[in-house]
């Protein structure tokens, strides 16, 4: 009972947005109890866990210590497997793992994957304190390192026999297209996930305004091909999907594929 109401709580939190796709996103999550109740839940705790620590470490959930050590003090509970009352958003996890893990084949490691996760959302918090600037390769890593764990943890709630690595498009192009989405709020915490290279040819750097973001022509074009890109892959993916056996693998992931596809589509340049 205590991690349903754990949910309810984070359910609730991300509702008060009021935005459309906050709301859609949490009705869907009990919407997937209504296909099998225990993955429901499992999802529900993941996104959820997964949601909250971004947030706290991004700034828009406050927490009453420092979101550094509440991450790190979190994680610790994950490595150990030594998981305490507080936070109580540590219970999700918990529940998550163990139960990912009944579900999971002898090769996955869910409790890695949160790992992971944990450990892409601290390195992000670090690097926007500097705001430090990637190359291409590594910003491509990063975007690996954040989504694809999360879409393993997916993957292996719905028992699915895709991993990140076979459909590789469904993790690097989130990192792609919500680069342009969250372009002014990213630049402003300083988290800058533009290339080095790109940003340099565009006459720009780490300390630019948004006012010279959003003129140059240069990063316009650059956002316009990473779309276009990004499209191509996602209708790819959407037809191997599509054709993958797995109806319920096929549901869940083309919601968030038809997401990305109409944000491409939707001259998202216009900042």
């Amino acid at each position: 009972m205590g991690v349903e109401i754990e949910n309810a709580k984070e359910a609730f939190r991300l509702a008060r947005k009021e935005t459309p796709k906050h709301v859609s996103l949490v009705l869907g999550l009990y919407a997937l109890s209504c296909k099998e109740p225990e993955l429901g839940k499992v999802a529900r705790a993941s996104y959820f866990f997964m949601r909250h620590m971004d947030d706290v470490l991004d700034g828009d959930t406050q927490v009453r210590s420092d979101p550094l050590s509440y991450a790190l003090d979190v994680r610790e509970q994950i490595e150990t497997g030594d998981f305490y009352s507080e936070p109580s958003i540590a219970t999700l996890a918990q529940y998550s793992i163990k139960t990912l893990s009944l579900r999971a084949t002898s090769e996955d490691e869910p409790r890695k994957e949160f790992l992971r996760a944990m450990d892409s959302m601290i390195f992000d918090f670090e690097r926007s304190r500097e705001r430090r600037v990637l190359s291409e390769q590594e910003l491509n890593s990063y975007y690996w390192e954040t989504f694809s764990p999360v879409i393993n943890i997916l993957l292996i709630g719905l028992k699915s026999k895709f991993r990140a690595a076979d459909i590789p498009a469904l993790s690097v192009c989130q990192g792609r297209l919500y680069t342009i989405r969250d372009l002014l709020t990213d630049w402003q915490r300083g988290t800058i996930n533009i290339p080095q290279t790109v940003l340099y040819n565009s006459g720009l750097a780490s300390d630019s305004t948004l006012k010279e973001l959003t003129e140059s022509e240069k990063l316009q074009g650059w956002f316009s091909e990473e779309a276009k890109r990004s499209q191509g892959e996602l209708l790819t993916l959407q037809e191997q999907l599509r054709n993958c056996g797995e109806d319920l693998t096929y549901y869940v992931c083309n919601r968030l594929i038809k997401w990305m596809l109409r944000f491409s589509e939707n001259t998202p340049f216009n900042f």
